[in-house]
């Protein structure tokens, strides 16, 4: 149960921060997504139009720089989440905050 809640929390964690310029002026923006299995959100992150990086990693938990094989096992109380940097200019008006 507690895994479950960890990944409904980072489902629901997201954070937007402006990231700077890119070379044509427009304004570059994080956001952090947490989907369960960050390998296949990644790489569906890395096909979408204006998505600069993309770059797996954990949230949360209480121990200190878990391992892939730490995190997996659920007792570290991590989440498996995702960070991209994209480009909202570029981005086809896709909304990476809606579900559809």
């Amino acid at each position: 149960m507690r895994r479950e809640s960890l990944i409904i929390f980072a489902l629901l964690l997201i954070t937007i921060n402006t990231m700077g310029l890119s070379k044509d002026n427009s304004k570059m923006e994080q956001a952090t997504f947490g989907a369960g299995c960050f390998w296949c959100v990644e790489a569906i992150f890395e096909r979408v139009n204006g998505v600069i990086k993309v770059e797996s990693g954990y949230a949360g938990g209480h121990v200190k720089n878990p391992d892939y094989k730490e995190v997996t096992r659920g007792t570290t109380g991590h989440a498996e989440v995702i960070q991209l940097v994209y480009d909202p200019a570029r981005s086809d008006g896709h909304n990476f905050y809606s579900a559809s």
